[in-house]
This record gives C-alpha cells, sequence and structure tokens, in this order.
C-alpha cells in the first residue's frame, strides 16, 4: 500500500506496559462510546503481549502534524477545532452521577499530599492550594467528570486533508477525567507555539503574557471557558479550582521525569507557583469571575477586583 494501514506499538520495558494497556482500554470505550467522529482518533485493532512487552496494534490515521498547519495566531481556525472537539468530547462524555464533589476533592486532596511532599511550598502556596481543594471537597452535590485524553498537546494532533484534527497518543486518556483540564493544557501548549514562533523562548514569560495579562489569547481562553462551562453545566465557581489543580497535577508528572537535584527548575510547579503569585491577574479574574455573562475582554473595575481578591484570600 502507498499509505500505511497500521500502526503497532510496543513498550521497551515492561515498566512502562501500563501505558499501552491504558491507551488501548482508553481507545476502546472511546471507539464503543460514540463520543466523536471516528475519523478524528486512532482506532483500536488488538492489544497483546510478546516476550512481556505490551503490543498495541491501531487503524493508521492519516494527516500531517498540527504545527505544520497551524497559523500560529490567536484566530487559527485548527486551534479552534480543536477546541471545539475537546468540548464535544466532554459534551458526550459527562458523568454527572458516579462521583461526588467530596470525592472529587478527597481524590485530588491525594495527589496534593504527593505534590506537596515532591515540591518545596511556602506557607502561602500551601495555605493556597489547601483552600483550593477546600472549595471543591466542601461542595454539595454531583461533580461531572468527562472522557479525557490527558495530554492534548499540540504535538498529539495531526490535520487531516478535509482540515479536521485528529488527536492521537491516548496513553494517559481516562474515562472519567477531570473536566476543562485537557482545555487548559491544549490552550497553554497552543499559546507556547505562537509564542515560539514569534522568537519568544522563555515558557514561563510566555505563560505570563498570554494568560496572566490581558491578551488576545487570554480572551480566546476565557470565551472557551465559558462556551465549555453552558454546555456541560459546569458551574462558574469551579473553574478556578480545576484551573490550580490542573497545573499541580502536570507539575507531579513531570516531577517523574526529573531527578531530586532537578525539581525546583520543574516548569509547572514554576507555572504554578506564578499563578498563585500573580493571582490578582486581570486575566485571571475575567477567567474566574462568576458572571458567565462577563465579555472576556471588559476592563476590571479595581474596586471588584480588590473584592475578588480578598474573597479568595
Amino acid at each position: 500500500a502507498s499509505t500505511p494501514q497500521a500502526i503497532v506499538k510496543m513498550t521497551r520495558s515492561p515498566e512502562f506496559n501500563h501505558r499501552l494497556e491504558n491507551e488501548y482500554k482508553t481507545l476502546d470505550r472511546l471507539a464503543k462510546g460514540r463520543f466523536v467522529a471516528p475519523e478524528t482518533f486512532p482506532q483500536p485493532l488488538f492489544f497483546d503481549y510478546h516476550n512481556g512487552l505490551a503490543v498495541l496494534a491501531q487503524k493508521a490515521v492519516s494527516g500531517v502534524p498540527f504545527r505544520t498547519r497551524t497559523s500560529a495566531t490567536p484566530d487559527c481556525h485548527l486551534a479552534q477545532s480543536a477546541i471545539d472537539w475537546i468540548a464535544q468530547l466532554a459534551v458526550s462524555s459527562i458523568d454527572s452521577s458516579t462521583t461526588t464533589s467530596a470525592e472529587a476533592g478527597a481524590n485530588l486532596r491525594v495527589l496534593y499530599k504527593r505534590f506537596s511532599a515532591t515540591y518545596s511550598l511556602t506557607a502561602v502556596e500551601k495555605s493556597f492550594m489547601q483552600l483550593q481543594l477546600d472549595r471543591l471537597e466542601n461542595r454539595e452535590g454531583q461533580f461531572p467528570t468527562v472522557f479525557q485524553h490527558g495530554d492534548p498537546g499540540t504535538w498529539n494532533i495531526l490535520v487531516s486533508d478535509s482540515d479536521e484534527v485528529i488527536f492521537i497518543d491516548w496513553e494517559a486518556g481516562e474515562d472519567r477525567g477531570m473536566p476543562l483540564w485537557d482545555l487548559f493544557y491544549f490552550m497553554r501548549t497552543y499559546a507556547s507555539w505562537v509564542e515560539r514562533s514569534k522568537g519568544n523562548k522563555d515558557a514561563l514569560e510566555n505563560f505570563s503574557n498570554s494568560f496572566l495579562q490581558q491578551s488576545a489569547i487570554a480572551d480566546w481562553l476565557a470565551r472557551s471557558v465559558r462556551t465549555y462551562c453552558r454546555k456541560i453545566g459546569l458551574q462558574p465557581e469551579l473553574v478556578e479550582p480545576l484551573f490550580y489543580t490542573c497545573w499541580m497535577h502536570r507539575a507531579l508528572k513531570e516531577s517523574t521525569r526529573l531527578k531530586q537535584a532537578q525539581l525546583g527548575d520543574g516548569h509547572f510547579v514554576n507555572l504554578l507557583k506564578m499563578c498563585i503569585a500573580q493571582r490578582q491577574a486581570p486575566a485571571l479574574d475575567v477567567l474566574f469571575s462568576n458572571d458567565m455573562n462577563v465579555q472576556p475582554d471588559q476592563t476590571c473595575d479595581e474596586t471588584r477586583c480588590d473584592a475578588v481578591t480578598m474573597e479568595r484570600e
């Protein structure tokens, strides 16, 4: 054939088998659930083991890397397609019947204990993160879970000849994942690519310029979050704790790839610390506004900003 018909993945060591085991289960559930169009993700063919190594076969998908097709601008239609796809996956897979807010908060608190034992945090940072967990754990009622890709970076997206986005590499997928986390992570990776395309290489500075200060990307994120929340019925007050715990989770995952001496230089722990230190940033005030009618490009009234900041602290 002129093009591949199947892709076969094998681990290089049994300690990584769990990644392909999870990818197969995730793709199988995704295919059976019909949450999104079947051509937008690889279809699983079979899973087995060879000499103790996991083997996963999936139908080949045809496309080119997202980064070669994006305009790398705040109005890229392919990036918007990726955002819409993430929202559609959440809408079609949402489950509001199996997990309570107390359970979701308790699960995240387990991650926080590991996080705080891994990284050096100030008293202010610890207090702030515990407050975010309290807001989740003490909330009454059910907590919505959604099907989650888990690693929707721009490098894990292809674009077909018909301009359709295709999400690949589902090793970190979860069928009862956290809402908004995929959206936050994709937007971070896309904003980073936009800035890198301009020659800006400092990842933390790029994040600050895109998401903490008023910018076209920050406005885009706020609009996307509002749309996402409306579509799945997510309460606006959950946006802030989900935002901070997203980066906590990323920092915890990153720690597995860092040596002890490198932990202080981890990208995501420093991103989280920066967000906590600049929690009064104007773009965050708009993003976390409980008023879903607030326009993302609306200038924050100084008195209102102070009141919101005091409430958070």
